[in-house]
């Protein structure tokens, strides 16, 4: 049997996207291939959440931006001790002299999508935004697979087999994504901004706080308010699938979890919350994919933010033809395609 280690955090300053697309991926080798997969946290912050989802989970006790080459010598222990046939990083503070080091030790995957060289056996960037030339022309020559672009986006299980289906006649109810966390606290300024515009009354809002959202809303304590009853506030779930169905329409922050709107053709408006989101966000509405309200840490934002949304509220067939437009970006085949490579660099090393 193949094994794999998976070397990524969450925690609330970079939320969860980055496990949350290992885990998909590790679903995949493992239900396709039977490969044995484990995960290499920096703390205890990730190990708490990686323990939920029932893969081994390794502990190296250190700063989750600690990517210098004494990182990479624990790390390669960890993945000697497991006896695994390859590493996959995913951290966008990851250098080249960590990859190198632990290149001397076993074959190396990287979620990738900065302007440093890399040398890496595999980059992976999804990003629809990215520039291929530029990888193409610093790869040129050697022997890193690059599995560039939309066809390596690795959704999870639910997103990659169900659609929405149609998109509704009329918009009743509106969920509120930021992803893992919300450490600008987003979703209580959104609150707050929400009551200003009546039109917004006559629908409902549901509001998901991911696992490291850092505010409570200012619906606890002695200085507490209510919030407006067409308000609802939930906390994680394990199943977004499933309250994503009960909406029409969805408010989005950028990263994976678009893509995964993509997959299912839920039309939504998207917005940023952090400075990776904003170039695919930028690509998304340069092209007619879906409307980009802006950075939420621009002046105008707010009102910005809800006239697009009241625009696709009012707008049926525009709501079809963003739904349509985002259906057509995602197969839902990518977590197989980077498997595939995967299993091939595998091999390679056994020979």
């Amino acid at each position: 049997m193949k094994k794999i280690c998976f070397k990524v955090d969450a925690n609330g300053t970079i939320g969860q996207g980055h496990v949350m697309r290992c885990l998909a991926l590790a679903a995949m080798l493992h239900d396709c291939w039977e490969v044995s997969c484990h995960f290499i946290a920096s703390d205890q912050d990730t190990l708490g959440f990686l323990a939920e989802t029932g893969y081994p989970c390794h502990c190296l006790n250190m700063d989750y931006r600690d990517y210098s080459v004494g990182a990479a010598d624990a790390t390669l222990a960890c993945v000697r001790k497991i006896g695994a046939d390859m590493i996959l990083v995913d951290s966008y503070d990851v250098t080249d002299a960590f990859v190198c080091r632990l290149r001397q030790g076993t074959k190396v995957a990287c979620f990738w999508c900065g302007e440093d060289y890399i040398s890496a056996d595999a980059i992976i960037n999804y990003n629809i935004d990215l520039e291929r030339e530029r990888y193409e022309r610093s790869y040129a020559g050697g022997k890193t697979r690059l599995l560039l672009g939309a066809d390596y986006i690795p959704l999870r299980e639910e997103f990659r087999r169900e659609a929405v289906g149609k998109v509704a006649e009329e918009v009743r109810s509106v969920l509120v994504l930021t992803g893992g966390s919300d450490n600008r606290e987003f979703l209580e300024d959104f609150v707050v901004h929400l009551q200003h515009y009546r039109w917004c009354q006559r629908m409902r809002f549901t509001c998901i706080m991911g696992k490291y959202c850092q505010s409570d809303m200012g619906i606890s304590g002695e200085d507490s308010h209510s919030l407006p009853s067409h308000v609802r506030l939930i906390p994680h779930v394990s199943d977004v699938l499933s309250v994503i169905k009960e909406h029409d329409l969805v408010l989005s922050a950028g990263g994976t979890t678009v893509y995964e709107l993509c997959a299912i053709g839920m039309p939504a408006v998207i917005f940023s919350i952090a400075d990776n989101q904003v170039g695919e966000a930028e690509y998304m509405s340069g092209n007619g994919i879906m409307p980009y309200a802006g950075d939420s840490r621009e002046p105008g934002f707010w009102d910005r933010l809800f006239r697009m949304l009241e625009e696709m509220v009012l707008d049926r067939s525009k709501r079809e033809r963003v739904a349509k437009k985002m259906s057509g970006l995602v197969d839902g085949k990518g977590a197989e395609r980077i498997g595939k490579e995967l299993m091939k660099l595998m091999a390679e090393e056994a020979e």
